[in-house]
């Protein structure tokens, strides 16, 4: 179970003011986006308390919120990876982050993959017809 970062860091400790030089916050009602280091997918990286680099978004969950219940989640109401903003955040289950990535319409189903696949290989198709490879000089003998 994670502890309470309330409880592990007064309001005035570095940690957390450094924490908050990597925010560019705005109203309640918009994202609060991470300007600092943010790993492949975009989720914000910010390492306290001399551990490695962890999700921007739960600091700030444990921050405003408290705990994080080992297993859970911590999910975007935005879908934006790199928000922070506390009221943008909720605890789920891996099942909930599915859950509503298919209601979203962000699920790779194997219909939506398939889709995918043909309208890049139509994409494809008409580029090849657009621009044919050019034919080398050698090979025009062969014609």
């Amino acid at each position: 179970m994670s502890k309470n970062v309330s409880e592990t860091y007064p309001q005035n400790d570095p940690q957390i003011e450094r924490f908050w030089d990597k925010v560019d916050v705005r109203s309640l009602a918009e994202c609060w986006l991470w300007t600092a280091g943010k790993f492949a997918k975009g989720y914000g990286a910010f390492a306290y308390a001399g551990h490695r680099p962890g999700y921007a978004h739960r600091f700030s969950y444990l921050l405003h919120h408290g705990d994080i219940p080992e297993g859970a989640l911590v999910m975007h109401s935005c879908d934006t990876p790199a928000c922070v903003n506390p009221t943008h955040l909720r605890l789920g289950t891996a099942g909930d982050n599915a859950r509503d990535s298919v209601s979203k319409g962000r699920w790779m189903t194997p219909a939506r993959v398939a889709g995918l696949e043909r309208s890049l290989a139509a994409r494809m198709a008409a580029l090849r017809d657009r621009y044919p490879p050019p034919v080398p000089e050698w090979m025009s003998k062969f014609e």
